[in-house]
């Protein structure tokens, strides 16, 4: 028989999508709309869509406002976008979606539940991870409410994998890595190339220092989305504790698709230095030396090649090039050992003058720098005068006291090495490097041992595996002339770091148990990890003259 049924008309397609028309005085508005947004000028498109959308209340036109909103981050105006689209198409699977999203963003993730769900029962594929991620921050009792309801939706949905993804989220952040594993493989089961599932698994698999794996899933992830920055950065980063030749690769194809990314740019520089191409490096670097971010890292970097290729002047310069910074006070340092050895006491210290006069904000550990070079030529006087100057500056600076110390210790200045050192410890009772450097000066310099004692130890009890400290306990109980408690700490110290003034003491006290033989063998460790060290010749001169 012939069928009967009717062909829709253009009358039935318009009473299913009723058009809307747009008011004359919207045409201009809506032009320039359309034009802001191709020419990237979306700041302009958006006010002018966010006024088509009050006068017109058209749903195309608030959903391209919402759209755009949410992209350029203003949540709220997304949110009132989407409510004016929700009262006119309550159902629609794109404004509950945008909504859920903003919602999230906003923390109010447990409302964000309900309208999410709405895009599932549409039938449209839902994102309840970004709900989850967003809920992750939130208080206790907040994540418990979004956690019941997520339950529930588990419950209502078993099969959702949008759902199952969330949840594995959730048991990741809880401390639960293998559960998480286990939910998000039956997700990549069924959906392999899932973006937020692999990310998800790779999280695990971190958490879980199944470094072969996840070397093994971060290729596969990365071999199925090449141009995901976030992805092959984890790559790179991940090669790099293994093959760091590798780890070049992934960021030279990195700085191809990302040209202007400057943690990149450092990023390459830094792995190539490591590999040894030095040109790809410098190169690199000096990319970055007028940045406003990296350009003191930069300038640290390649100071320290030309130290490495012994271009001393180069690096000189360099290092007076980084300005104050992470790097600022490291720089200063090599500086100091550089200068030390290219030039004259005083023009290094001139120098470091004119650092100050340049960096008064640096002062105090420029100040400290300079002692320190002081302290390595023996210097001692000359050092002592410098923090007695800057401390009339910085009476209280608890840094220039303690670096004096150490300089009165040198010149047996007790008393001011004592007053200096509690002045320390009024203001901060617990400080374990004023505690160990008063008792280990006091049994060095005084015969107050007990005291000496009760210093070190309490600085113990607060550091107990420091081993300057575990060797000046060792000292103290030499001094005491409890010679087997001596051993046992200075042994446990010098097994921890082949110190040389760890190794003078060591040396010391196993001459005194009779055990030369293994006292010389522990000096002659010493002195080949630093020849000139005067703790152990000094030692030896007096013990075996």
């Amino acid at each position: 028989p012939k069928n009967t049924t009717a062909e829709p008309t253009d009358n039935d397609q318009l009473a299913k999508n009723p058009v809307r028309a747009i008011p004359d005085d919207a045409l201009f508005p809506l032009l320039v709309a359309e034009f802001a947004t191709r020419r990237n000028q979306l700041d302009l498109a958006l006010e002018k869509y966010k006024a088509l959308a009050e006068s017109t209340q058209d749903p195309g036109i608030l959903e391209t406002a919402a759209k755009l909103a949410q992209f350029l981050n203003q949540d709220q105006l997304a949110l009132d976008f989407t409510e004016q689209w929700l009262a006119l198409e309550p159902k629609n699977a794109e404004a509950n979606y945008i909504s859920a999203t903003s919602l999230a963003k906003r923390g109010q993730t447990y409302d964000a539940l309900q309208r999410m769900e709405v895009v599932l029962q549409q039938g449209k594929q839902a994102n309840f991870a970004v709900i989850a991620a967003n809920a992750l921050t939130l208080s206790e009792h907040k994540q418990q409410a979004f956690l019941k309801e997520l339950a529930r939706l588990r419950k209502a949905y078993p099969e959702d994998s949008s759902l199952k993804t969330a949840d594995a989220l959730t048991l990741q952040y809880r401390k639960q890595p293998e559960p998480a594993l286990k939910l998000i493989r039956e997700v990549l089961a069924e959906h392999p190339t899932d973006m937020h599932a692999l990310l998800v698994e790779l999280q695990s698999l971190d958490r879980l220092k199944r470094s072969d794996e996840l070397l093994e899933r971060l290729r596969f992830a990365v071999a199925t989305y090449p141009k995901d920055k976030r992805l092959r950065m984890q790559f790179a980063r991940a090669l790099a504790h293994t093959d760091v030749k590798a780890a070049v690769e992934q960021y030279v194809i990195l700085s191809q698709i990302y040209p202007d990314d400057e943690g990149i740019t450092l990023a390459l520089a830094l792995l190539s230095r490591e590999i040894g191409d030095e040109q790809t490096a410098i190169t690199e670097l000096k990319r970055l030396v007028k940045s406003p971010v990296h350009g003191a890292r930069s300038r640290y970097f390649l100071a320290r090649i030309a130290e490495q290729d012994l271009r001393f002047q180069a690096a000189i310069m360099l290092y007076l090039q980084v300005p104050p910074s992470q790097e600022f006070l490291v720089a200063n340092s090599r500086l100091s050992r550089l200068a030390q050895g290219q030039m004259s006491t005083k023009e290094a210290r001139t120098l470091f003058e004119q650092q100050r006069e340049r960096y008064p904000s640096e002062e105090v550990g420029l100040y400290i720098i300079e002692a320190e070079m002081l302290q390595r030529s023996h210097h001692y006087q000359e050092g002592h005068d410098l923090l007695s100057r800057a401390l009339k500056k910085y009476p209280k600076n608890t840094d220039l006291l303690y670096s004096r110390s150490l300089f009165s210790s040198e010149l047996k200045n007790v008393d001011l090495l004592e007053k200096d050192l509690r002045i320390i410890l009024e203001a901060e009772p617990n400080n374990a490097a004023a505690l160990n450097a008063l008792g280990y000066s006091l049994a060095n310099l005084t015969d107050r041992l007990d005291e000496a004692r009760e210093l070190v130890e309490k600085a113990l009890n607060i550091r107990p595996t420091d081993p300057a400290i575990m060797d000046s306990v060792g000292w103290v109980a030499y001094r005491q002339g409890n010679l087997e408690l001596a051993r046992k700490h200075l042994e446990a110290a010098y097994e921890k770091i082949q110190d040389h003034e760890i190794a003078a003491h060591l040396g010391e006290v196993l001459w005194k148990l009779g055990l030369e033989k293994e006292a010389k063998l522990i000096w002659q460790q010493g002195l080949e990890k630093k020849p000139d060290s005067t703790k152990i010749t000094d030692t030896i001169k007096r013990l075996n003259p």
